[in-house]
């Protein structure tokens, strides 16, 4: 998968997941909590403030991308994600890869004792925000959903999965 590690997306999501697990405040996610939770190297700038992982799949066309924002000075902006990210414009006839069930995560989180916010819906319908509360936390799910295709049915992905301090 990547140079540096043999991670897949299914277990960087899942210390991802256990990472949102042992959150009961935002204000315990340091840089160093987060690099330990998910287990891999990051770049990161001088002050540790931000850094970011990537994970980059077969072929190149698409990563996911682990990244975390600690801003003490405006705290709303401050934020834990992974998202998946087209790598290149490049015909891709498979369409982006499934690695994170949404179904999964949704029930993680209910599981966890998250409690479920409000559907945000677009026009047409589909959903595009999933979020859960729990203390001063808040877990975002942009979800992906995936058209059937003759090699796979269809199907709903996480595209980002993201925490930030509820409140700033």
């Amino acid at each position: 998968m990547n140079g540096n590690t043999q991670i897949t997306p299914e277990l960087l999501g899942h210390r991802f997941l256990k990472m949102i697990e042992s959150t009961d405040n935002f204000d315990q996610l340091t840089a160093t909590s987060i690099r330990n939770a998910v287990g891999t190297p990051f770049d990161s700038d001088a002050n540790d403030e931000s850094g970011f992982y990537t994970l980059m799949m077969p072929g190149g066309d698409w990563q996911y991308s682990v990244t975390y924002n600690l801003d003490d000075s405006r705290p709303q902006y401050s934020n834990v994600a992974i998202e998946l990210i087209r790598s290149k414009e490049t015909p891709d006839t498979n369409g982006p890869p499934c690695g994170l069930d949404l179904n999964t995560y949704r029930t993680s989180l209910g599981a966890m004792g998250f409690n479920a916010e409000p559907v945000s819906y677009n026009e047409i319908g589909w959903a595009v925000a999933f979020n859960y509360t729990r203390n001063n936390v808040r877990v975002q799910i942009i979800p992906q959903h995936l058209a059937s295709t003759e090699s796979q049915s269809a199907r709903d992905c996480v595209k980002t999965l993201s925490i930030h301090k509820l409140g700033g």
